[in-house]
This record gives C-alpha cells, structure tokens and sequence, in this order.
C-alpha cells in the first residue's frame, strides 16, 4: 500500500515537472546568466604589488659604530598608524633593527610604485627634520658654552654633548632603498564553479516555483 501511495507521488511530482518544464528552464537559464553576471563583476582586475627595503638612515655613536637613528619596530608601528586612516593601501613592516620594508597596493602600476616613492619621501622628510632640530640644538649648545666661558664656568659637559650631536650630524648617512620590486597579483575565479553553481541554484528556485504553483492552485479555492 505505501509502495503504490509513494509511486503515485512520485509519478504526481513528475507530471507537474514535465508540465512545467519552460519555467524550470527558464530558472536554470537565468541561474547561468547569474553566474556569469558574479563571474563579471566579482572578478578581480588583479592588483600590482610594490616592495622595496629600506636602510634606516644610520649616525655613529660614542664608540664609532654605525647605529639607526631610531628604532625600526617603533617606527613602524607609528607610520602603519599614519597610514592606516589615510592611504590604506601602503604600509611598513619590520624586517630588522636596521631594515623595514615598504609595501604598496594598487590596480595601477604607477601608482603603486609612486606609494612607495611616497612612504620614501615621508621617511627623508622626517629624517630631514631631524637634522634641522639637531643643528637647533648644536646652535643653542654653542650659545650656552660660550656664555658659560665669559664667566669662567666649567662646560666640559656641555663640551661633550656637543660633541656627540655635532658627530651624529656629520656621520648621518640617509636611509635608501636597496632593493625594490613590482609584482602583478591576479586572483582568478573558478568559471566552472560559479556556473555550476548559479545552473543549480536556477534549477532550485525553478522546482520552488512551480511546487508553489501548483500548491496555490490546489488551495486558493480554499484560502480566498
């Protein structure tokens, strides 16, 4: 008896399926084109990634070895800050205590490479404005020695630290690029997958379609 109930819904289930056939078709048709459509528009143009690491800008210390002038980690952290509310797409990562490495993230070429040109112009600048606060102080220093002398004051203190900022001044070497690169990153999407997936999803919602129709025909008697 359940045999015959289940070879008659299933044989029910097929006459409504071959029935409405067009609309089923005209779902998976339309589940293509959705595939197609997310192949189109989810597709990544691809992104030119820029690199280039750079020699933090050196001095030498009281012992004559050549040290950066600041600490890469932290300069690091402080730039990625900068950055990360107004050019999204570059930042700086540490590689060691003397080197940190530029990154840039852009559809265009130039306009990667021209982040990095940035990001390199920012550290110059920096660097630059260093020296002019250095060289501030050495003048300030001078000044303080020299009134010191007129009253016969001991400025041997005064002596070393000018010292130690005129040497760091004269044995600053800038930081430089001394490897940089460009590589072109393309992410691309599995047609096979997308298709395959919107062919099944239109088939879906075209069996919905017509069981709901055909439901709604049965009952509206009933419910309207």
């Amino acid at each position: 008896m359940e045999n015959n109930e289940q070879e008659i819904n299933l044989a029910e289930y097929l006459r409504i399926i071959i029935k409405n056939k067009t609309i089923i078709l005209a779902c998976f048709a339309a589940g293509i084109l959705l595939g197609f459509g997310t192949l189109f528009f989810v597709n990544s143009p691809g992104i030119y990634q820029s690199q280039a690491t750079v020699k933090i800008a050196q001095v030498k210390n009281q012992y004559g070895e050549m040290i950066p002038i600041r600490n890469a980690e932290d300069f690091v952290n402080e730039t990625n800050y900068y950055l990360s509310s107004k050019y999204p797409a570059l930042n700086v990562s540490f590689v060691s205590h003397k080197l940190i490495k530029i990154n840039s993230a852009f559809s265009d070429k130039e306009q990667s490479e021209k982040g990095v040109i940035e990001i390199m112009s920012m550290i110059l600048a920096e660097e630059a404005d260093m020296k002019i606060k250095t060289q501030a102080e050495i003048t300030k220093l001078k000044t303080s020695i020299n009134n010191l002398r007129v009253y016969g004051q001991q400025t041997s203190a005064l002596d070393l630290k000018l010292f130690e900022l005129q040497s760091q001044i004269d044995s600053l070497v800038p930081s430089e690029i001394i490897g940089q690169s460009t590589v072109f990153n393309k992410k691309y999407l599995n047609p096979l997958f997308y298709l395959t997936l919107g062919g099944i999803t239109g088939l879906l919602a075209g069996l919905m379609a017509i069981f709901s129709k055909e439901w709604w025909d049965k009952n509206k008697k009933n419910i309207l």
